[in-house]
Parts: C-alpha cells; sequence; structure tokens
C-alpha cells in the first residue's frame, strides 16, 4: 500500500531496478546453494531444495529498504528513491513466487527417490483384509483378494465379520459366520487358505480399522457401497470413515462378472501419483493380476507419471503385457469411456485429501463413474499414505468415535426428511 503502482508503468526505471534486483539476488542465493552442494557432496534435488528455501527476500529486506527511503540527506534527496521502493517490492513478489514453486518441486523429487531406493527389498509381510457383509459379493472380492496377493504367501488373506454391538441378536451373529464360512469355502476352492475373524465393535468402520491393526494388515479390499436413498452418497458413510481412519491402501470393487473372465485392465492414474508412497505396492498388484488373467494392463496418466510406470514395469514386472497412453488432464477422465468395455476392469487410482496426488477434481468422480460407468467392472484404488493412522476421536458425545459430517449434509437431510414427511401427508 505504500508503493505507487503508476510508477511501475509510466516509467521504466522501477521496472529496471526490479529486474536487476530480482536477478542479482536469485542468481547469488542459486550460487550460494551450488556451493554448498559441492562442498557438502550433495543432491541435485538438495540444492534445489536449499535454494528454494533460501531465495524468498521479505521481512529483513523491506525493512532496510523502508529504513533508506526514511532517510533524507543533506540535498534533500532520499537514500533510497521510490524506484527502490517500488522495485523491492517487485522483486519480494518475484522471489517468493519462485522460492514456493522450487521448494514445492524439489520436495517431490525428495519423496519419489526415498521412495524408490526403499523398493522392493525387505518389503513387509502383505495381508489383505476382505470385509464380508454382503453374500453376493464375496467370491468378487476373494477372486479380487487372490490375484493381487504375492504367490508365496499363502497366508495372506483375512476375512472379518463386523457385528454392530447394538445388534445383538443371534441372527446377525449367525449371518456373519455363514459369510465367514463361505468365504473360506470360496479361497478353498482356488487352494488358498483364509483366516475368519467374527467380532463386536461400536460400528463397521471402528471394527474394520481395530482388526487391520491387530492382524497387522497391509491392504483392504471392500465392495462398492449401494445407495439406498437420494441423500445417500457414492461411498457411503463406512468408506468414508474408513477412508479418514486408517492410511492403508484400500481397494473399493464393483465386480459386473467373475474376475478371471476380464480380458483387459485398463488403469487410469492421476498426477504426481508417483509421488505416494503406495506407488510401487498397487502398480505391482495390479500387474500381478494382470499375468494372473493373462491380459493386458493399460495405463492412462501423464507424460512425467508415464515415464515412472515404464521404469518400475521394466524393473519390476517386465514380464506383463502393457500399454502406455498419454491422459493429459484428469477432466478427460471422460475420453476412457471409450476405451472401456463390458470385459474389461477399470482402475481409478484417487487419493485422499492432503495427499501429493490430490486434485479437487477427484470430488466430481462419484458422479462421473456413475454416469459413464456404471455398466463397467470397477476398482477405485486409494494408496497408502504417508504418516501414522489418523487418531480415534471419542467423546462423550460421540462413543462411537464417527467422522466428523459437514453442516450442509445435516442441512440435506433434514430438507430430505421434511419433503418426504410432506409427500407422506399428501
Amino acid at each position: 500500500m505504500i508503493i505507487d503502482v503508476r510508477c511501475l508503468f509510466t516509467e521504466g526505471e522501477a521496472l529496471k531496478v526490479a529486474l536487476v534486483m530480482t536477478v542479482v539476488a536469485t542468481f547469488s542465493k542459486w550460487l550460494a546453494a551450488w556451493i554448498t552442494q559441492k562442498i557438502y557432496g550433495m543432491k541435485r534435488v538438495e540444492r534445489s531444495l536449499i535454494f528454494g528455501l533460501s531465495n524468498a527476500q521479505a521481512a529483513a529486506t523491506l525493512a532496510a529498504v523502508l529504513i533508506g527511503h526514511g532517510i533524507i540527506m543533506e540535498n534533500g534527496e532520499r537514500l533510497l528513491n521510490d524506484d527502490v521502493l517500488n522495485g523491492t517490492v517487485v522483486m519480494i513478489l518475484f522471489t517468493c513466487i519462485i522460492s514456493s514453486v522450487v521448494t514445492e518441486r524439489a520436495a517431490r523429487k525428495m519423496v519419489t527417490q526415498e521412495n524408490l531406493t526403499e523398493g522392493g527389498e525387505g518389503k513387509e509381510q502383505e495381508r489383505i483384509l476382505i470385509p464380508v457383509a454382503n453374500p453376493e459379493t464375496i467370491e468378487g472380492l476373494v477372486g479380487m483378494a487372490l490375484m493381487m496377493r504375492h504367490p508365496k504367501q499363502k497366508e495372506s488373506l483375512v476375512a472379518l465379520s463386523v457385528i454392530n454391538d447394538n445388534n445383538t441378536s443371534e441372527t446377525k451373529e449367525l449371518i456373519g459366520k455363514r459369510n465367514l464360512e463361505r468365504t473360506a469355502m470360496v479361497a478353498a476352492a482356488a487352494d488358498a487358505s483364509v483366516k475368519t475373524v467374527l467380532r463386536y465393535d461400536l460400528n463397521i468402520a471402528q471394527g474394520i480399522i481395530h482388526t487391520q491393526k491387530e492382524h497387522a494388515v497391509t491392504d483392504i479390499v471392500i465392495g462398492l457401497h449401494r445407495k439406498t436413498n437420494l441423500m445417500d452418497s457414492f461411498f457411503g458413510t463406512m468408506t468414508e470413515n474408513l477412508l479418514k481412519g486408517t492410511n492403508r491402501q484400500i481397494m473399493i470393487a464393483k465386480l459386473l462378472m467373475p474376475v478371471n473372465t476380464l480380458r483387459r485392465i485398463v488403469v487410469a492414474v492421476p498426477d504426481k501419483a508417483e509421488y505416494e508412497k503406495g506407488f510401487l505396492k498397487w502398480m505391482t498388484q495390479l500387474c500381478r493380476m494382470g499375468k494372473q488373467l493373462g491380459c493386458r494392463v493399460h495405463f492412462f496418466a501423464t507424460e512425467d507419471t508415464l515415464k515412472h510406470l515404464r521404469a518400475l514395469t521394466e524393473k519390476q514386472e517386465a514380464n506383463t503385457f502393457t500399454e502406455f497412453s498419454l491422459l493429459e488432464e484428469w477432466d478427460d477422465l471422460l475420453l476412457l469411456t471409450g476405451q472401456v468395455n463390458y470385459d474389461h476392469l477399470f482402475v481409478v487410482v484417487s487419493s485422499r485429501k492432503g495427499s501429493i496426488s490430490y486434485q479437487t477434481s477427484f470430488e466430481r468422480l462419484p458422479s462421473q463413474i456413475s454416469k459413464y460407468f456404471a455398466n463397467n467392472s470397477l476398482l477405485i484404488v486409494y494408496p497408502d499414505q504417508l504418516g501414522d493412522d489418523p487418531q480415534e476421536i471419542v467423546s462423550f458425545s460421540d462413543p462411537r468415535g464417527q467422522s466428523e459430517t459437514r453442516v450442509y449434509d445435516n442441512v440435506g437431510k433434514w430438507f430430505y426428511k421434511w419433503f418426504k414427511k410432506g409427500d407422506e401427508r399428501n
């Protein structure tokens, strides 16, 4: 508010000062980062991070210029005139922008390199959790898990049936035991063993989260929620609470045909997915499924992501039939409708809010899937995320530890109930 914006456009001197100050400040910070890299033998990405963190000019620079602008010399002129003041503010603007962009890119590259170096050696043992509630989806979920599991890890499946603590009837327990027995029979038919767990808990989501921690589960495979009313969400409350309650990989499946009859796997990968911790895991599992089915895995992603996908598939899963196509923008997801047939599995790699690859366009994903991919077999993958699992919030007002709901969701449900009552009166 203290600069004269008109001077930047009416007179060229302020722009010259701004250009010189910005170039000198940026180059000097880069030179200092380069010298530091050479002295300590750092990597290029570490040099970029040092440069990005140190390049921004703000408080000290502005304070020094304001003091110089306030000093009036004997001849009546200011020590630092208005052109220097205006140029300094412009320099602060550009250096802060450059610093933010460079730091963000360097941090992402650093995370990617750390994830790739952690690599395939010393992996934790895979253990896939299959919550069973709907008898119609048991065979599909077990088949999906069997295709993805490591072939050398025989005891890698855990079947779970959670009974709500409020529903203590014997009927619920009997249904849960029958579902577990059927799951064991389906796995036995494929010469695989599954550990069955029946438990009571405060709610379904908390039961799954507790079982995941107790049995060191690395992946969770669940069926896609079926909407029961107009106000019901696409994924359902249980799935949303599960996504918020654990950082482990969650795969949401909707199968319209047996898994072993699928002819192709089409994978939509968002931009910056290679920076996620679970990038290597889901890529390996999909390639493993492709080899088991003897079908082709077709990846659609941005140019940078495709480079990482090609490199990893050649290194980890060289025997898999793979194809790679460019998907410039995530909004172009609708273009894949012509690539997905009835006997294909359409895989969408998503991410949780706050993760590196998260985009605001993910919020439109449920409507796009339900509208354009309703007649296709579907798998939505939420990869492993960095950090510890979120803490469960349990209070006297909400002893079940339910996740928070948005205010407009409650208002919408109130209007829905109000209109429903009005229709019943009429």
